[in-house]
C-alpha cells in the first residue's frame, strides 16, 4: 500500500505548536491566503532520515479571478535547523554550568565567614589563628580556581574548552569538604574526627 504522504510531513507554527495538515500552507492557499514567510516542516523519508523545509504559498487565480490552484516554494532548511539544534544545546549546558558554578562559589563563604568569627575570638590564641589562616588560604584558593571556571564559559560555548589533569593530595580533598561542611556539622551540634594517613595519597 502506497503510505498517505500526509504522515510523512510534520510541521510547526511559529510558536513551536504542531500545525494540523488542514492548516499546512498548500491548504491554506487554496483558501485564498498568502502564507509568507511559511511553515518549517520535516518530512520523513522511507529510511526514517529527517530533512527540514520551510514551505510558503500562495494562491493561484485565473484571468478573471478564481482560484485555480496553488503555488508552492519550499525551502531547505535541514542545515540551519540542526545549527540551530546545536545552539539550543550549548546554551542549555552553559546555563547548567553556571547553575552548578553559583551553587560552587556559595560553599566557601560559610567556612570563610566561619574563620574570620574564629579569627575575631582567638585573642590571641596563634593555633586557633593559625588553623583559621589555613581555611581561609583553601578557600580562597578554591574561589580563585571557580573564577577561572567561570572565564572557561566562553571556551565552552565555541568548544574548546581544555580539561588539566594532575595529581591531588587527598588529604586536602577532606579538608576542603570538611570546611565547607563545618557550619552545619556545629549547627547541629554534632561532633566530627577526622583521620587521615600519615602518608602522602
Amino acid at each position: 500500500s502506497v503510505p498517505n504522504p500526509e504522515s510523512r510531513w510534520c510541521g510547526w507554527d511559529a510558536a513551536g505548536n504542531p500545525v494540523a495538515p488542514k492548516d499546512w500552507p498548500g491548504k491554506r492557499a487554496l483558501r485564498g491566503e498568502h502564507v509568507v514567510p511559511g511553515v518549517e516542516m520535516l518530512y520523513r523519508a522511507d529510511s526514517g532520515e529527517g530533512t527540514w523545509m520551510r514551505v510558503s504559498a500562495s494562491p493561484l487565480r485565473d484571468e478573471n479571478g478564481h482560484l485555480v490552484g496553488t503555488c508552492l516554494i519550499i525551502q531547505d532548511i535541514n542545515q540551519l535547523k540542526l545549527a540551530e539544534q546545536v545552539l539550543k544545546e550549548a546554551d542549555r549546558r552553559k546555563n547548567e554550568f553556571l547553575a552548578v558554578l553559583a551553587h560552587e562559589l556559595r560553599n566557601p563563604l560559610a567556612p570563610i565567614t566561619n574563620s574570620l568569627d574564629m579569627l575575631r575570638r582567638a585573642n590571641g590564641n596563634v593555633e586557633k589563628a593559625r588553623h583559621s589562616h589555613a581555611i581561609l588560604e583553601r578557600q580562597i584558593g578554591h574561589m580563585t580556581r571557580l573564577v577561572d571556571d567561570l572565564l572557561d564559559i566562553s571556551r565552552i560555548t565555541v568548544g574548546k574548552i581544555q580539561l588539566h589533569r594532575e595529581p591531588l593530595e587527598f588529604s586536602q580533598i577532606v579538608l576542603h569538604a570538611v570546611d565547607a561542611s563545618r557550619e552545619a556539622i556545629e549547627t547541629c551540634g554534632l561532633s566530627l574526627t577526622i583521620q587521615l594517613p600519615s602518608d602522602s595519597v
